[in-house]
């Protein structure tokens, strides 16, 4: 990789340490009367929740950009994927395109593109199972079901949309996926919904044993919290949107200070998440010294 792709990708993953220090800095008042010896177990089992639904995501994504690039996938992908994925979380999403565009020069000519392409089909495809979990939980499930026969329909017929003059030229290499594929990308995405839910479960049951929650609940409110976060690009992972969402879903069954407690514990769990799995993948892919090439 260049040496300017690789100053920019490094400040990039910076400037996502700096603003964690920031976030855990504005929440030390709340996060400092959490009883963490009792709440080890939860955050525990949630961080191996995040770790299972983070490979998920990447299997999806790495099995993507590898049929678009047309060039076989290793260890260089993954920890490329998880990289990436860190400045997600926090600088927003131009910054994670845009870096993975930079790595994927190193996969040749049609590289960048193809990551973008692969980036915005994971975009679409958390975004639209979201809306099959909010609407399900706001509406009735047996709307949440028309929205997936809708959503299989459509998968189905992906290849033929993508050649049409109308479809976002963008998007248009994504047509190189089969409609197999795309079943079972957009299967993976709503399963993730499930691993998060059980994240927000967990938690709070740990804090809040007595509140009332039934799991479908939870799982339209966290799907709707993530929905209107994702719509701001430009925030980091929807900082304060994801959780005022939240917590305005939760607090009146578990009380606003639980509820804002609980929304920034999910926070820190999915952020110390992206910092402990991006630091062991770097981790083996050192050890194995994979070359991009």
């Amino acid at each position: 990789m260049k040496k300017w792709a690789k100053g920019l990708s490094a400040l990039a993953v910076g400037a996502s340490l700096v603003l964690i220090a920031a976030f855990l800095w504005r929440s030390r008042e709340d996060l400092r009367g959490v009883d963490w010896l009792a709440m080890l177990p939860a955050l525990g089992l949630s961080l191996l929740l995040y770790g299972v639904s983070l490979g998920a995501q990447g299997w999806v994504w790495i099995g993507t950009v590898s049929k678009l690039t047309g060039i076989a996938w290793n260890a260089w992908d993954v920890a490329a994927y998880f990289q990436t994925h860190l400045v997600r979380r926090l600088p927003g999403a131009p910054w994670y395109m845009a870096s993975r565009a930079i790595l994927y020069e190193a996969r040749g000519p049609d590289g960048p593109a193809s990551a973008v392409a692969a980036s915005l089909f994971e975009w679409i495809g958390t975004f639209s199972t979201a809306a099959v979990w909010a609407a399900g939980g706001r509406w009735g499930w047996g709307w949440g079901l028309v929205l997936v026969f809708v959503l299989v329909a459509l998968a189905s017929s992906f290849p033929r949309l993508s050649r049409s003059s109308h479809f976002p030229k963008r998007l248009a290499r994504l047509g190189r996926l089969s409609p197999g594929r795309v079943v079972c990308a957009l299967t993976v995405y709503m399963l993730v919904w499930v691993l998060a839910t059980f994240i927000l479960q967990l938690l709070i049951r740990a804090l809040a044993p007595q509140a009332g929650l039934a799991w479908g609940s939870l799982a339209s409110a966290w799907a709707l919290s993530a929905a209107v976060s994702m719509l701001t690009f430009f925030a980091p992972a929807g900082l304060g949107v994801r959780e005022l969402t939240l917590v305005a879903q939760l607090a009146p069954s578990t009380g606003l200070a639980v509820g804002t407690l609980v929304a920034l514990l999910v926070r820190l769990v999915f952020t110390v998440g992206d910092l402990f799995y991006f630091g062991l993948v770097s981790l083996v892919r050192h050890m194995i010294q994979e070359s991009p090439g």
